[in-house]
């Protein structure tokens, strides 16, 4: 799993490639409490790149996501491009929950 970080003042956006399964859990949910703790107004996680999601992955995900709303901090997500990774959106509901966007303009 690879994550790099950027912000823009009011939003910190944290983007992952690779695998986020149980191994990964706790370095993932390392990197999105250090986004949260500066405070953004927008906090978007972009797995665009992620090839494999396992339920220890979302469950990070849905932590980070009560934290943020409890915080006043809107959490955005791009889900994963690969089908396979996208699935347990679907099949959890959480495709409907998240405040699914757009993946950002790379450079």
């Amino acid at each position: 799993m690879e994550i790099s970080q950027r912000e823009n003042g009011v939003s910190s956006e944290v983007q992952i490639s690779g695998r986020i399964d149980a191994a990964e859990a706790e370095r993932f949910e390392l990197e999105l409490t250090r986004a949260e703790a500066r405070a953004p107004e927008t906090l978007a996680v972009d797995l665009s790149d992620v090839d494999h999601l396992d339920s220890s992955g979302l469950a990070v995900l849905v932590r980070a996501w009560r934290r943020t709303s409890a915080a006043g901090i809107r959490f955005t997500l791009v889900l994963p491009s690969d089908e396979q990774a996208q699935r347990i959106f679907t099949l959890t509901g959480f495709d409907t929950v998240f405040d699914i966007s757009e993946p950002s303009r790379r450079h």
